[in-house]
């Protein structure tokens, strides 16, 4: 059962140690985390980032479980409202797996939102209080739209 504040907390200190070191390699340097006070905001980006070729915004997303299951969960409804990747107005997605060296993945969502209904074949229920429900699919699948960054 996931807690919202503790997940939040430690997606924050990934996206800092692992995710920002990875993506400054690929010339794109972290700008600011949305407005945790804006919830239009909060609900379409995690973070904003400068590249040579402008500002964009990416969703990130990390999962434990990944390495041992290989299946990783998008997440589309939070208590029966559209969210996650129904919401996001993120440039790109990321999945930070976090296996004995953590792998970043990352697509461009209009990508994953194509390529994510062909591929799911289940839907589970997850987050908070498992009130939230998402596609789980395997990693393996995703690899064709899935780009490793390190």
């Amino acid at each position: 059962m996931g807690n919202f504040i503790k997940d939040k907390n430690e997606s924050d200190i990934l996206t800092k140690d692992f995710v920002n070191p990875i993506l400054e390699k690929h010339k794109a340097i972290f700008v600011r985390n949305s407005n945790s006070k804006d919830r239009k905001e909060r609900l379409q980006w995690d973070c904003m980032y400068k590249t040579p070729n402008g500002i964009i915004t990416i969703e990130h997303k990390f999962d434990r479980q990944t390495k041992v299951t290989r299946n990783i969960f998008i997440e589309f409804e939070d208590r029966g409202k559209p969210s996650g990747i129904s919401t996001s107005t993120a440039e790109y997605y990321t999945y930070l797996v976090l296996d004995d060296e953590p792998k970043l993945y990352i697509t461009p969502t209009s990508v994953l939102k194509e390529k994510i209904v062909p591929l799911h074949t289940t839907i589970v229920k997850g987050g908070d209080n498992y009130l939230a429900k998402g596609y789980l699919i395997n990693i393996d699948k995703c690899k064709e739209f899935l780009t490793c960054m390190n």
